[in-house]
């Protein structure tokens, strides 16, 4: 029979074997889990909200009023506006001169009859204008300069009849009622009481305001 001193050789190799495998097992596992772990790390860094300035802001919700107008008009929920209100909010120095021609076409900037007739137009002027589309396209190369406001009217549009109309700057066209009185008041003759005052009342006013002005 042979004895196990010649097999232990081959049994000592073998168990470093199996160990330096283990330990390559272990560290490629780690490092899987490290390489698994930063990028869900960085993946979550970038789904946070990045701060957003003002300015920015300011043009997400544009573009958010943007994007409703336009499924609005795409299910057919919008009602086109007849009218616009224009306002001019930025001044136009230094801007090209077809630009300058669109806003003396649109009366938000003084034309030389203006000028001559001394007529301002400063920055907060404001024009009616119809929404058609050449007024559109006009109205989209100074969109930098200007605020489109759609009219809208919630007591109904104006008729031959109505005789007292308010437009406010958001837009909104009102009817201001005429003034009602009761027929029965302008029937009856108008009846006035004199009031007496007593002696001491009124010199006790006359003397206070002389001491006030004296002070």
């Amino acid at each position: 029979m042979m004895s196990v001193a010649l097999f232990r050789p081959a049994l000592l190799c073998a168990s470093r074997v199996s160990s330096v495998a283990r330990t390559a097992a272990s560290s490629s596992s780690s490092n899987s889990s490290n390489s698994s772990t930063s990028t869900t790390s960085d993946s979550q860094s970038k789904a946070q909200v990045r701060f957003m300035n003002g300015y920015e802001r300011t043009v997400a919700a544009i573009f958010k009023e943007v994007r409703e107008t336009r499924q609005k008009a795409a299910t057919g929920d919008w009602e086109v506006p007849k009218l616009f209100l224009v306002e001019r909010v930025m001044p136009y120095y230094g801007a090209p001169h077809w630009e300058k021609n669109i806003l003396q076409l649109l009366k938000l900037a003084p034309s030389k009859e203006d000028r001559k007739a001394h007529i301002s137009r400063p920055v907060g002027s404001r024009t009616i204008v119809k929404n058609t589309p050449f007024i559109c396209k006009m109205l989209w190369q100074v969109k930098h300069l200007v605020k489109v406001t759609p009219i809208t009217f919630p007591d109904g549009e104006p008729t031959e009849v109505t005789t007292g109309t308010h437009l406010g700057r958001d837009g909104v066209f009102r009817k201001v009622p005429p003034l009602q009185v009761q027929e029965q008041q302008l029937l009856e003759p108008a009846t006035y009481s004199k009031r007496k005052f007593a002696t001491q009342e009124i010199r006790k006013v006359l003397h206070r305001n002389w001491n006030y002005n004296l002070s």
